[in-house]
């Protein structure tokens, strides 16, 4: 069936007696529907939409949207994504993967290991993140952190459309107790009472504000 004038695209009936439907992209290129249907009115409705999208500037070509495997699991991306893992070209440190493991097993997978990657949604995420409360605000801040690094590399892999993770500052956490630094009499106290060979370290950790990994 040939173009009717003054319509968007074309409908053409086939052999089988289904009905193809195709159209002219605002890039110039030709492009089908990915199925084809069993009636001119059905044909007729998805070039509809098509002219639509290209009306409203929403329109993406066919191909520029990823198909999402709804059978990856998020506990199998997450895993790979692990192995992966690279930080200015280096791999993971082995504590940083140890954490990020117990991250995953005690935080996030039993709520998203389980899920499909793609059909994971905002409001699953604020369900999660609600449910975890105020009780352990840095693993609840570290947990959050690694799953929105996770679905933003799913996103570029093009296993998903987009990143569910969208609450403002969940990666962030505030300390529970306020830290008061040792007053200098105490310091001289603490010090005297350390082995003498680790007294040095009490005033360099006090003095430099080193971690424990730089001052030993």
């Amino acid at each position: 069936m040939a173009r009717t004038k003054g319509t968007f695209g074309s409908v053409e009936q086939l052999s089988g007696g289904h009905y193809r439907a195709r159209y002219i992209g605002p890039d110039g290129r030709r492009y089908k529907a990915p199925t084809t249907f069993l009636t001119i009115k059905d044909a007729r409705g998805w070039l509809a939409i098509q002219q639509a999208d290209i009306i409203r500037k929403a329109w993406v070509p066919p191909e520029a949207t990823p198909k999402i495997d709804q059978k990856l699991l998020f506990r199998a991306y997450a895993e790979t994504w692990l192995t992966k893992r690279r930080v200015k070209g280096e791999p993971l440190k082995v504590r940083t993967r140890e954490h990020y493991q117990w991250l995953l097993n005690e935080h996030i997978y039993p709520t998203f290991g389980a899920m499909p990657l793609g059909s994971i949604n905002a409001e699953d995420i604020h369900k999660w993140h609600d449910k975890m409360g105020n009780g352990t605000p840095t693993a609840r801040a570290h947990s959050y952190g690694l799953l929105n690094a996770i679905m933003n590399s799913a996103v570029a892999d093009r296993k998903t459309t987009t990143s569910p993770c969208v609450i403002r500052g969940a990666g962030t956490s505030r300390r529970v107790k306020k830290i008061r630094p040792a007053s200098l009499a105490e310091l001289e106290a603490l010090t005297k009472a350390m082995p003498a060979q680790y007294q040095a370290l009490v005033l360099m950790a006090a003095g430099c504000a080193l971690r424990f990994g730089e001052l030993t």
